[in-house]
């Protein structure tokens, strides 16, 4: 009988952790990074599709090849169309809690910024992809501070 290895890690540390290596991730690839994500998303798909037919699950296992296919093919518009909605999901949280959130000035300038943040993710294909670039650089800083800042026990 195998033996389970067991971790003596704590699991913050494991997300702080993976938290840095995805904003240094975010931040050395940056819009690269979507593509990348969408590639792997796509070739999970495939495999799951793979399996689920050689387990006898024909149907689902061909429909999942092929949106895995399709997520491949596609990945181009597939993350400009993630981006767009992401950054109206962002403007639309930030517009929600600068109305019912706080009137504090911290508070409001930070659901400020993230109003500007959506618009920008938004309006990027138009203005170009540089917009998209400073964002996801942004949010790799993010979150490389925010695994540092568990590490060291200060969030």
């Amino acid at each position: 009988m195998a033996k389970k290895v067991k971790l003596n890690v704590p699991s913050n540390i494991l997300m702080a952790v993976l938290y840095i290596v995805i904003g240094a991730l975010l931040v050395i690839f940056r819009s690269g990074s979507l593509n990348i994500a969408t590639t792997i998303i796509g070739v999970i798909l495939i495999v799951s599709g793979v399996l689920q037919i050689l387990s006898g699950d024909m149907i689902s296992g061909i429909v999942s090849a092929v949106v895995g296919v399709l997520v491949i093919i596609f990945s181009w518009a597939l993350t400009s169309i993630l981006v767009w909605l992401f950054g109206i999901v962002i403007a639309v949280y930030g517009a929600y809690n600068l109305i019912k959130g706080p009137k504090k000035l911290i508070p409001i300038i930070v659901n400020c910024v993230t109003i500007v943040a959506g618009v920008l993710l938004v309006v990027g294909g138009a203005v170009g992809a540089k917009v998209v670039d400073v964002m996801i650089i942004i949010a790799g800083v993010v979150l490389i501070v925010e695994g540092v800042l568990a590490i060291f026990g200060k969030k």
